[in-house]
């Protein structure tokens, strides 16, 4: 399900330079994948490391093997938050027992 948005101006003026220029680059199908860098003649494989041609639409929204990798990442981020705050709260109240 795709979430209905609006980012404003001021929105997209704040993000990183690497971040707009990703997003711009994908939007314009600019992007080094494996189809464009045959066309640029810099390789000769335009196949993903799946074995599908590797073209944006493939690889960013459908390759199996970037959603794993985009699914361990984020779960990798979400224990590491929940680590550091369990850390915090393990050292209060340990803190607390302190003589």
């Amino acid at each position: 399900m795709v979430l209905n948005r609006r980012i404003s101006w001021k929105e997209i003026w704040a993000w990183e330079p690497a971040r707009t220029s990703f997003l711009l680059k994908a939007a314009y199908d600019i992007l080094p994948s494996p189809v464009n860098q045959v066309r640029w003649k810099i390789s000769d494989c335009d196949k993903c490391l799946c074995g599908a041609k590797g073209t944006l639409k493939h690889i960013l929204p459908n390759c199996p093997l970037a959603l794993k990798e985009c699914y361990t990442w984020r779960h990798n981020q979400v224990l590491g938050v929940s680590a550091k705050a369990f850390e915090g709260k393990t050292k209060r109240i340990n803190g607390l027992w302190l003589f």
